[in-house]
């Protein structure tokens, strides 16, 4: 009979592999929704952006482009 830490470390391992799973899979969308229509923002313009939140100045959402 397995232990409880056992069988609560077995959950946690299994909950971690689903969501390893469900991010690769995301992933792989926007990797072709990338690929079939070139719509990206650089690192530098997420940044920015990102910077400003919760400023009084908060910038828009960057609109993505090719």
């Amino acid at each position: 009979m397995a232990s409880p830490i056992s069988l609560e470390l077995n959950d946690e391992l299994k909950g971690r592999e689903e969501k390893r799973e469900t991010l690769r899979q995301e992933t792989l969308n926007v990797w072709d929704e990338f690929q079939a229509t070139g719509l990206h923002l650089t690192g530098d313009e997420v940044e920015k952006w990102l910077s400003t939140w919760g400023a009084d100045e908060e910038l828009p959402r960057p609109e993505c482009h090719k």
